[in-house]
C-alpha cells in the first residue's frame, strides 16, 4: 500500500502527519484507513505519485528477499527471471541489474522491448522455444510462474545453483536435484524499503502500473492478476 500518515501512535517519532509512506501491512490494505507498524512502512519515493508507489513494495520486497536474502545472489552472477514482465519479475530484473547481476529475462515476444528496457542482458521468448534449450549455467533462477516452468527450471542451473520461487511449493523430491531450492515468504522490512526507495529515486528502479481500478472492482482486479499475463501491477485507487 501507499498512503498518507493521518495520526501517530504514542511514542512514534519516525513519521509526521501528512508524510507519504509505502510498505506492506499484514491486514487491512483494501481500505481507506489502515493501521501500520513503524517497522512495516517507510517514506515513499519522492519522485513517484501514490498510484505508482503502490505498485512497488510487495513486488520489490518479494524479489529482493528471494534473490538476495534467500538465494544469496551477488554481483557478476547469472540470473534467470521467469515472467519477467509481471509485477514481481519486472522489478526483479531492475533490482538485479542495480546489483551488477547478468540477467536473462523470460517473457513473450510482445513484452521483449519492455523487458529489454528494464536492463535485461538476454531475452527468451518462451512461446517460441523451450527456455531450457536456450538458458544454461545459471547461478540463480527466480521463478514467478510455478507449475511446469518451475519443474523445468532445475535443468538450467549450474551445479550448486539456487532455484527460488514465489509461487510453487518445493517438495522433498525437488530437493534431490542437487540444486538448492526454496520458496520465498515475503515480509515487511523497513530497511529494505528505504534502500529500494533510494534506487527508485536514483531512477534505477521504476514500477509499471498495468491499470488502476476503483476499490469496488477488487474482485475483477484479483481475477486479472491471477491470470498471470499482465505487464506490471494492478493498483486499487481508494478515494479521490
Amino acid at each position: 500500500m501507499a498512503g498518507i500518515v493521518e495520526k501517530l501512535g504514542q511514542g512514534v517519532s519516525e513519521f509526521n502527519p501528512g508524510d507519504g509512506v509505502y510498505g506492506i501491512i499484514k491486514a487491512g490494505g483494501f481500505a481507506e484507513y489502515a493501521v501500520a507498524k513503524v517497522m512495516d512502512i517507510a517514506h515513499k519515493p519522492s519522485n513517484l505519485g501514490f498510484l505508482e508507489t503502490a505498485a512497488v513494495p510487495l513486488g520489490a520486497l518479494t524479489a529482493w528477499q528471494a534473490m538476495f536474502d534467500v538465494a544469496g545472489l551477488s554481483s557478476g552472477q547469472r540470473l534467470l527471471v521467469t515472467n519477467s514482465a509481471g509485477g514481481v519479475g519486472s522489478l526483479a530484473v531492475q533490482l538485479a541489474k542495480a546489483r551488477g547481476v547478468h540477467v536473462t529475462a523470460m517473457a513473450s515476444s510482445r513484452n521483449e522491448a519492455y523487458v529489454r528496457s528494464l536492463g535485461a542482458d538476454e531475452f527468451i521468448d518462451y512461446l517460441k522455444q523451450p527456455f531450457e534449450l536456450v538458458a544454461d549455467g545459471m547461478d540463480v533462477v527466480f521463478d514467478t510462474v510455478g507449475g511446469d516452468t518451475f519443474k523445468r527450471a532445475f535443468t538450467v542451473l549450474k551445479e550448486g545453483g539456487f532455484l527460488v520461487t514465489a509461487v510453487a511449493f518445493p517438495t522433498e523430491e525437488d530437493k534431490q536435484h542437487g540444486i538448492r531450492v526454496a520458496r520465498v515468504q515475503c515480509k515487511p522490512d523497513v530497511d529494505q524499503l528505504a534502500f529500494i526507495r533510494k534506487l527508485v529515486e536514483e531512477e534505477k528502479v521504476k514500477p509499471c502500473v498495468a491499470t488502476v481500478l476503483p476499490l469496488a472492482s477488487i474482485k475483477e482486479a484479483l481475477e486479472l492478476s491471477e491470470g498471470g499475463r499482465t505487464r506490471g501491477k494492478f493498483v486499487l485507487q481508494i478515494g479521490g
